[in-house]
């Protein structure tokens, strides 16, 4: 009986220790992944190229990035893009782009030719990528007149949600 009671405790020590380890382990090495944004058009030949590499990308970064798309196609896509040029402080002029910690790459051979650096570099650097906010609004700012008269209907989304003026006029040739 003595015997019984002592390896059963003898156990339960065993495995009390290994849990308690593993889960230190776990929690002192556990880093949230950084965020790499790629923003993109269904109707871009060069999105579609670098969408076809990064599968290889994010194999290689396993666990230490997550990848967020967002679609320019959509009128929310837009907005988010502007928020995301207003806190990088950058003008895209074409996708595909992509953000990750306080880097932008846009057009598919600088994607292609850096990312993989700068995902190195920004992982040592403890880097985040900016985030929105769910009650940010971009501001619409834009130097010249608007194209289009605030009665005429605006161009629509593939949702059928109006694009505003400013956001057509910025990414006509999206």
């Amino acid at each position: 009986m003595k015997i019984v009671l002592f390896v059963s405790l003898a156990l339960c020590g065993l495995l009390f220790f290994r849990t308690s380890g593993a889960a230190s382990t776990t929690t002192s090495t556990s880093v949230a992944p950084l965020h790499v944004v790629l923003f993109h058009s269904e109707t871009c030949g060069e999105c579609v190229e670098i969408e076809k590499k990064l599968p290889k990308i994010l194999a290689r970064w396993e666990g230490q990035i997550c990848l967020e798309k967002h679609s320019l196609g959509e009128v929310e896509g837009f907005k988010e893009l502007l928020l995301y040029e207003e806190h990088y402080d950058v003008e895209v002029n074409y996708p595909p782009v992509i953000f990750v910690g306080s880097q932008c790459l846009s057009g598919d051979e600088e994607i292609a030719n850096h990312l993989d650096k700068i995902i190195e570099q920004e992982i040592a650097a403890s880097a985040v990528t900016f985030e929105i906010a769910e009650e940010a609004e971009p501001s619409l700012v834009h130097d010249g007149p608007e194209t289009q008269p605030a009665t005429q209907p605006s161009s629509e989304s593939s949702t059928g949600e109006a694009i505003p003026p400013e956001i057509l006029q910025r990414f006509e040739s999206f």
